[in-house]
């Protein structure tokens, strides 16, 4: 009776720890993932579940096409919103992307528009007559007051404007990166002067778009990828950009593109993206289940501790 008894009480250990071993390993993931939510991919080929489409935009071999040659706008977004900032608590996303693209005017002097990557509303649509300077980004009639058609964007502009509402600056070789705010007049801009021979002959560029929440900084870095050695061309800017104060709590997030009566094509190779925002109000309440959790687990164990003890002792007895 006595070795059956210490059968059973054996096999209840054995099966107590390995259920607790699961729990905890459980308990840990769960605590892990749920502390943070965020977005992590990397695309070196597109398809129609990843990839939303308006406009002329759509997959073309494994690649994306943003516009048609000419009088053409493109939306190409990411298939599901980012979380930008958490309204309980004010904790903004950490974002990286990167990219590679090509604007190509097939050995054209003259050329436009331009291309962006943009964040704007979850649910936006793309705006009635917003080609050519208006980049798919802006009606021309919009109020620009109304949350809804608010928006950040990077342009990478390809044509000099100059008309109210889209003032760009006067580069030499017209083509310059910008950060826009809720404007197409850009906030900050880098005029480009190597951009201009890469988009006659339809070379690639490479580009990192960083925003750091704590420091609120947003940061642009763009390269010649086409580029040996090294005496590469690149052009940074950045600036100070308080996320919430232009954006809901959910946004959409992708590219745009668009033509005016100019000849360019706006392609896009590949795409990584990363996001990070610590959701303060969730992750409290899952320390808590996480604690209780925890505190039980130490109670389970100083019970079957105790309780081995004892077996220990009857058998030492015995």
């Amino acid at each position: 009776m006595e070795l059956r008894s210490s059968n059973i009480i054996s096999f209840k250990t054995r099966e107590l720890q390995s259920l607790l071993i699961l729990v905890l390993s459980l308990a840990i993931a769960f605590t892990a993932s749920a502390s943070s939510q965020g977005i992590d991919f990397s695309f070196q080929t597109f398809d129609n579940d990843s990839i939303r489409f308006q406009g002329d935009a759509s997959i073309s071999g494994n690649l994306i096409q943003l516009t048609k040659a000419s009088q053409s706008t493109g939306w190409a977004m990411y298939h599901e919103p980012m979380r930008l900032w958490d309204k309980a608590t004010g904790n903004m996303a950490d974002f990286t992307t990167n990219f590679t693209f090509i604007i190509n005017s097939q050995e054209k002097s003259k050329f436009g528009d331009g291309l962006t990557f943009f964040l704007v509303p979850e649910g936006s649509q793309i705006p009635i007559n917003s080609s050519g300077r208006y980049l798919a980004l802006v009606n021309p009639n919009r109020n620009p007051s109304i949350s809804s058609t608010s928006f950040v964007a990077v342009e990478f502009d390809t044509y000099s404007n100059n008309y109210s509402g889209v003032v760009d600056p006067n580069c030499s070789q017209v083509a310059h990166v910008g950060i826009d705010l809720n404007n197409l007049t850009s906030a900050v801009f880098n005029c480009v002067d190597w951009f201009k021979d890469k988009i006659m002959s339809g070379g690639r560029i490479n580009a990192t778009i960083m925003y750091n929440s704590s420091m609120q900084n947003l940061s642009i870095v763009m390269i010649d990828a086409d580029a040996t050695g090294t005496d590469i061309n690149s052009s940074a800017i950045y600036n100070i950009v308080n996320m919430a104060k232009y954006l809901p709590e959910w946004v959409n997030f992708g590219f745009s593109a668009a033509t005016g009566t100019n000849f360019e094509l706006h392609t896009l190779e590949a795409w990584e993206f990363r996001s990070n925002v610590q959701v303060a109000g969730k992750k409290s309440k899952l320390w808590l289940w996480a604690t209780l959790g925890s505190g039980s687990f130490i109670l389970l164990v100083l019970v079957l501790a105790f309780a081995w003890f004892r077996h220990c002792s009857k058998r030492r007895g015995t």
